[in-house]
């Protein structure tokens, strides 16, 4: 055949158009379907058979009348402008077969002369190709089916979640259930075993044999001894005097003399006391120290180191000298 006639290859490709257009094909879903390049199929359209080889044209025109349903020969007698029914019977039985709507262009196509006249290349505009249609899939072989609606899908990926969810929901409010619980219940008791020998019965004579353990006293600290010692070492009364051996290890002494009344004491004192003096003196190095007192009688006690000094005041009066030599 020849499609040398630029006036008759756009009647061809009107035909076409109007074919697809009556399916509610897009020009995405045709390519899909035969695949043939969108490019091409524009081409196709427009009218530009020129820039095919005819090998690949009649290559492409038979995928797409195939996926359209119809016959390359309908093509054929419509540029020739012969009558559709003037075909042969089996190949306008195949094309009535492949028709998806009995009252569409399509039918109408196969019941009447293909004369049609070719629009202007102006008038042909794919403004008309934009209108809402409903999703169609075309196979290769020229049958077609509506694609399920998507909004089907949404809907069922939104179920699946709320059924999750609820599932996830209802998994941690049994499983804080079963941990409230657990911490409720009381446990057991830990069982304690007892030795084999032990009688428990109330009614035995307590024949059994224990071992009896001694109690013994809790170990008591020894007293510290007494780091100092004080002996009388000569009493003159004459000299009105009195000397005391003081034995101790340390390098001061603490003297505690206590009064009944007023008393005087002389150096290293120097002072009037009653009551209760107390107050440390370092050892010199003579190793003596001498305590005057104006009244001996007025002395209840003397202590060096809380030690009680041994000296006499019964029966003296009057002033005293009271020496202590240490070692």
């Amino acid at each position: 055949m020849d499609f040398s006639n630029e006036s008759r290859n756009l009647q061809i490709a009107n035909y076409l158009q109007t074919l697809r257009l009556e399916q509610n094909l897009t020009l995405e879903q045709l390519s899909d379907a035969s695949h043939i390049p969108i490019v091409h199929l524009t081409s196709i359209e427009d009218g530009r058979f020129n820039r095919f080889d005819d090998f690949y044209l009649k290559m492409y025109l038979k995928k797409y009348t195939q996926t359209l349903g119809v016959s390359l020969e309908q093509l054929y007698a419509y540029a020739v402008q012969q009558p559709i029914e003037d075909l042969p019977k089996q190949k306008k039985e195949e094309a009535a077969e492949t028709v998806v709507d009995p009252d569409s262009m399509q039918h109408k196509v196969q019941s009447q002369p293909a004369t049609i006249e070719a629009p202007s290349r102006s008038a042909r505009q794919r403004p008309q190709a934009k209108r809402s249609a409903p999703a169609v899939s075309v196979s290769p072989f020229g049958s077609s089916r509506t694609k399920p609606n998507m909004n089907v899908g949404k809907i069922l990926i939104g179920l699946f979640l709320v059924v999750l969810i609820i599932v996830f929901l209802f998994f941690m409010v049994h499983f804080f259930r079963n941990i409230g619980s657990r911490e409720d219940t009381p446990t057991e008791p830990p069982q304690i075993e007892l030795p084999g020998d032990i009688n428990l019965d109330p009614n035995s004579d307590g024949d059994t044999d224990y071992e009896e353990t001694e109690e013994t006293e809790p170990e008591t600290e020894p007293e510290p001894v007494a780091d100092t010692t004080v002996e009388l070492d000569n009493h003159d009364q004459n000299g009105r005097s009195q000397t005391f051996t003081v034995i101790t290890s340390r390098d001061d002494f603490e003297l505690r003399i206590e009064h009944s009344g007023d008393n005087w004491v002389g150096a290293p004192i120097n002072r009037m006391l009653s009551g209760v003096f107390e107050e440390t003196f370092e050892i010199g190095d003579d190793n003596r120290f001498t305590l005057p007192v104006g009244a001996i009688h007025s002395i209840d006690a003397i202590f060096i180191n809380d030690i009680e000094v041994p000296f006499t005041s019964d029966g003296l009066v009057g002033v005293y000298n009271i020496y202590f030599n240490f070692e």
